[in-house]
């Protein structure tokens, strides 16, 4: 089904919890997959997961959790969270997330590392976050902040690949950027490939680090 992790979906705060070797394997079409959660409606803080996540015909399907959108409540907050799983999905796959989709709210990712391979079977995917979009049409002017954030994973995909995010879309503003960041993977893809992102739109990038072992 739909929206698999521990809890199916999450709503509040969780903090300081450890999964080791976690297994979760989904065999349909379905989307919203992770090891803690597969829709987050909360925050978190302090999490981190080992083992394997295997959803290779699911959309949405993160190492941690699969899918958070806002329009109206709190801001995504996600802070100091590590992922050491082997994940595969189809669409939209990250090592911590693979899709985060804000209106009216900010989004921020601070300390959040990667050492687990990342494995989209066509789109969007990277080693922290497969795709983030924040509606600026919605004229809310949403912030999005990427931090201190660390990928050691291989990352592999079709389009829209990259070291930190596939794909990543936020409002051109003094506090949105991408920054103190570091990659030290292999990425490979057919086409959209970065060491950073696949694309970026509205996001500025500051003191990334880049090592490939290829």
């Amino acid at each position: 089904s739909s929206n698999v992790g521990m809890f199916s979906t999450l709503s509040g705060f969780v903090s300081n919890l450890k999964f080791e070797n976690a297994s979760i394997k989904v065999s349909g079409r379905n989307e919203n997959v992770g090891i803690l959660c597969g829709n987050l409606e909360g925050n978190i803080s302090g999490v981190s997961v080992s083992g394997n996540v295997e959803a290779s015909k699911c959309t949405n399907v993160g190492g941690i959790f699969g899918y958070a959108s806002r329009s109206i409540n709190n801001d995504i907050n996600l802070i100091d969270l590590t992922n050491s799983a082997t994940v595969n999905g189809l669409n939209n796959v990250g090592g911590i997330v693979g899709y985060t989709d804000i209106a009216y709210v900010n989004l921020s990712f601070s300390s959040l590392k990667n050492a687990g391979k990342i494995t989209a079977e066509e789109d969007y995917v990277g080693g922290i976050a497969g795709r983030m979009d924040a509606d600026t049409a919605m004229s809310s002017n949403p912030i999005v902040q990427i931090a201190e954030c660390e990928n050691t994973g291989d990352v592999n995909g079709r389009y829209y690949v990259g070291g930190i995010a596939g794909y990543v879309k936020g409002y051109y503003d003094d506090g949105t950027v991408i920054e103190n960041s570091s990659c030290k993977a292999n990425i490979k893809g057919e086409a959209y490939v970065g060491c950073i992102a696949g694309q970026t739109v509205n996001i500025p990038i500051n003191n990334f680090i880049f090592l490939t072992f290829i």
